[in-house]
C-alpha cells in the first residue's frame, strides 16, 4: 500500500532529527523497508510488461494502486537512439589484437566518468578470479552478481563498453548511494516532483513516496509548501424537464384505446345485425312476420344492442381516465429522479472539492509546522551543541583522572600476572609430568593388549589346528549365528566346561560316584538350526540378546543355549500368548510367575528386553545355567 499522509510526515520531521530514538530508528526503518518493496514489486512489474509477459488480475490491481495508473507501454520512440552502438563495439575491437605485455586499461574518456571505478574495480576482481583454481562460494556469488549486473557488456573478462544499460547504472547507484552522480540524478528527480507537486499536476503515491525518501536523504527542502487556492462551489441549479400534460396523457391514450373499443363496437353492430335476422327469419317460417310478436322481439334485440353500446362506451371513459393519469404519475416520477440524481451527482463533486480542499490545506499546515519546528530545532540544536561541549570537558576531566586511576590498577594487575604466570608454569611442569606418567603407563597397557591378543590369536590357531571336523563345523556355525569373537567365547567357555567335568569326573570316579546330572557339553540345537532363519522375530531378538545377559549378570557363553530355549518356547516372539493358559512373551510366563518377578527384581514384563531379562534370572534362580533347563525341556517339553 503507498505511504499514509501520517507516515510521509514522519518522514519529513526525522530529516532534522540527529539523534533518533530505537523506537524512530525501527518506524523508519519499517517504513524503507515497505518503500523498498513497492519499488522492488514496481521495477519487477515494468520488467515483465516490456519482456512480454503476463500478469495476474491481483499484480495489475496492486500496480495500478502503487503508481495511481495502469500500466502504459513505452512509444515506439522511447528506446535509446541505435546510433551509439557502433562506437560500443568499435572501442575494444581496437585493443583486442594481443600484446606480449600486460593487458591495456580501458581508455578513460569511453567510460562515464560516475562508472570508471566501479569498471576499474570490476575488472581487477575478475582478472584475479580467472587465475584461482579453487575459488571459493562468495567469490563465485560475485562474479555471479557481475554477470548478471553488466551482461553482454563483458568481453574477452573485461568490461568494454561506453555506456551501461539502465540495470546497470541502477546497481551502481544502489552500490554508491553517495556518489557525485546519484547525488545529482536524485536531486533532479526532487527538483522535477517538486514542480508537479507545485503546479499540482498528478503524482503517483510511490513517486511521493521516493521523494519523501530522498528529500530525508539529501536534506532537500521543498517549495510547494504555499496556501492552496480553495475550488469554488457552483449553486445547485436543477435541470428543466417538460412534465406531460393531462389532456396530452388523454389524447395518447384515446390513441391506443380507440382502435380496440371500435372493433367491440362494430362486434355489437354485427351481433345485433345477426339477431334481427335470426327473428326474421324464425316469425317468417312461422307466418308472423307483420304481427305485434316480430316487432316485439326487434325491439328488445334493439333495446338489448344500445345496452351494450352504452356499457362499452362507459368503459373506455374509465379505462380512459385510468391510463392517462398512470401515464402522468410515471412522468412525474421520472422528473424527479432525474432531478435528484442531478442534485447527488452535484453533492458528490461538491464534498469531492471540498476533500480535496481539505487534503491540500492540510498539507500545507503540516509543511508550515514543518518550517517552524525545523527553526525551534534548529534553536535546540544551537543549546544541544553547547551542552555537549561542556559535557565534553567535564568527560575529558573525567577520562583524565580514570586513565590515571587504570594506569595505577594495570600496574598491580601486571603484578598479580605475574605471579599467576609464574604458579602456571609450576603447574604445566607438574602436570606435564603428570602426562608422561600417564603416556608410559598407556604404552606399558598397550604393550600387554598388543601381547594378550597375540596369545589369543595363537591359542585359536592352535585349538583349530587341533579340532574334529565336527568340532570344526560347530565354530563356524556358530561364527555365522553370533559372529567370530561370540563364536570363539564359546568355544573356550566348552573347553573350560569339559577340563572341569572332567577333573569332577577323576574325583567322582576315585569316590565311586559317576557324573549324571552334572552341567555339561549340549549340542541338541535343534530349534535354532531349522527355525532361526526364516522366524520373524529372530532379528530382533539376536539384537536384545546381549544386553540382557550383560543386564542379568550372566556370561556371554549362556547366548546360544537361551536362545535356543526361548526358541522352543516363543518361537522368539515376544508377542506370544498361549490360548490354553495365561502364558505370554519371550519367556511364557504365567500371570502369577510374572507377578511374582516383576516384584522381586523392580521390572515389568512389558517390554521385549525386560521380558528376556527375568526369563533369564528364572533359568538361573531354578535351574543354574540353561544347559540344566534345556535338558529339563528336552525330558518334560516344559522348563
Amino acid at each position: 500500500m503507498p505511504l499514509t499522509e501520517k507516515e510521509q510526515r514522519f518522514l519529513r520531521q526525522i530529516q532534522t532529527v540527529k539523534n533518533p530514538t530505537p523506537a524512530q530508528q525501527q518506524t523508519l526503518k519499517a517504513i524503507q523497508e515497505k518503500q523498498a518493496k513497492e519499488e522492488r514489486f514496481i521495477r519487477q512489474y515494468n520488467e515483465i510488461k516490456q519482456s512480454g509477459g503476463k500478469t495476474s488480475a491481483a499484480q495489475d490491481s496492486t500496480y495500478k494502486l502503487l503508481t495511481g495508473s495502469a500500466y502504459k507501454p513505452p512509444a515506439p520512440s522511447a528506446p535509446k537512439p541505435v546510433t551509439t552502438k557502433p562506437t560500443v563495439v568499435s572501442a575494444p575491437k581496437t585493443t583486442a589484437a594481443p600484446k606480449p605485455t600486460a593487458a591495456p586499461k580501458p581508455a578513460t574518456p569511453t567510460v562515464n566518468p560516475y562508472l570508471q571505478s566501479e569498471i576499474d574495480k570490476a575488472n581487477r576482481f575478475m582478472r584475479q578470479y580467472a587465475q584461482l583454481k579453487a575459488p571459493t562460494s562468495a567469490q563465485q556469488s560475485t562474479y555471479q552478481r557481475l554477470l548478471s549486473t553488466y551482461g553482454n557488456a563483458i568481453k574477452d573478462g573485461r568490461i568494454t563498453i561506453t555506456d551501461l544499460d539502465p540495470k546497470a547504472e541502477r546497481a551502481y547507484r544502489t552500490a554508491n548511494p553517495y556518489a557525485e552522480y546519484t547525488k545529482e540524478k536524485e536531486l533532479r528527480f526532487l527538483r522535477q516532483i517538486d514542480e508537479m507537486l507545485k503546479n499540482n499536476q498528478g503524482v503517483s503515491d510511490a513517486q511521493l513516496a521516493q521523494f519523501n525518501q530522498l528529500a530525508q536523504k539529501w536534506n532537500y527542502t521543498p517549495s510547494y509548501n504555499q496556501a492552496p487556492e480553495l475550488t469554488e462551489i457552483q449553486p445547485f441549479t436543477p435541470p428543466e424537464y417538460d412534465v406531460l400534460s393531462y389532456e396530452e396523457a388523454v389524447n395518447r391514450a384515446n390513441q391506443q384505446l380507440d382502435p380496440i373499443y371500435q372493433r367491440a363496437l362494430e362486434n355489437i353492430k354485427a351481433q345485433k345485425y345477426q339477431n334481427e335476422l335470426d327473428a326474421s327469419q324464425i316469425a317468417a317460417a312461422r307466418g308472423l312476420s307483420h304481427s305485434g310478436l316480430a316487432a316485439d322481439q326487434l325491439t328488445k334485440i334493439a333495446i338489448a344492442a344500445q345496452g351494450q353500446i352504452a356499457n362499452t362506451e362507459a368503459e373506455k371513459a374509465a379505462k380512459l381516465a385510468e391510463l392517462a393519469q398512470a401515464m402522468v404519475e410515471r412522468d412525474q416520477d421520472r422528473a424527479f429522479r432525474e432531478r435528484q440524481q442531478a442534485f447527488q451527482e452535484y453533492l458528490a463533486q461538491a464534498n469531492l472539492n471540498m476533500d480535496r480542499d481539505q487534503m491540500l490545506y492540510d498539507r500545507y499546515v503540516d509543511d508550515r509546522n514543518f518550517d517552524y519546528q525545523q527553526q525551534r530545532d534548529k534553536r535546540r540544536d544551537a543549546e544541544w551543541e553547547s551542552e555537549q561541549k561542556w559535557q565534553r570537558a567535564m568527560a575529558e576531566k573525567q577520562f583524565q583522572a580514570s586513565r590515571d586511576d587504570e594506569m595505577r590498577r594495570r600496574a598491580e594487575w601486571e603484578s598479580e600476572q605475574k605471579w599467576n604466570r609464574a604458579q602456571q608454569e609450576k603447574a604445566f611442569a607438574y602436570q606435564q609430568y603428570l602426562d608422561k606418567l600417564k603416556d608410559q603407563r598407556a604404552q606399558e597397557a598397550l604393550a600387554w593388549e598388543k601381547q594378550q591378543f597375540a596369545t589369543e590369536q595363537a591359542w585359536r590357531e592352535y585349538v583349530y589346528n587341533h579340532m574334529s571336523a565336527a568340532e570344526k563345523a560347530r565354530l563356524e556355525w556358530n561364527k555365522q549365528q553370533f559372529g567370530e569373537e561370540m563364536a570363539w567365547k564359546i568355544e573356550a567357555a566348552n573347553r573350560a566346561d569339559k577340563l572341569a567335568r572332567d577333573k569332577m569326573e577323576f574325583e567322582a570316579g576315585k569316590k565311586g560316584l559317576t557324573s549324571e546330572g552334572s552341567d555339561g557339553e549340549y549340542d541338541n540345537f535343534w530349534k535354532t538350526r531349522s527355525e532361526a532363519a526364516k522366524a520373524p522375530g529372530f532379528i530382533q531378538f539376536n539384537k536384545l540378546l546381549m544386553p540382557a545377559l550383560e543386564k542379568a549378570g550372566v556370561p556371554d557363553t549362556w547366548a546360544p543355549y537361551v536362545m535356543e530355549l526361548v526358541g522352543r518356547e516363543s518361537s522368539w516372539n515376544p508377542n506370544a500368548d498361549n490360548p490354553k493358559s495365561s502364558a505370554y512373551g519371550y519367556g511364557q510366563f504365567l500371570k502369577s510367575t510374572r507377578e511374582q518377578y516383576e516384584k522381586k527384581y523392580g521390572i515389568k514384563y512389558d517390554t521385549p528386553l525386560n521380558q528376556l531379562i527375568l526369563t533369564i534370572h528364572y533359568i538361573k534362580d531354578r535351574y543354574g545355567n540353561p544347559i540344566n533347563a534345556l535338558r529339563f525341556w528336552d525330558e518334560n517339553h516344559y522348563y
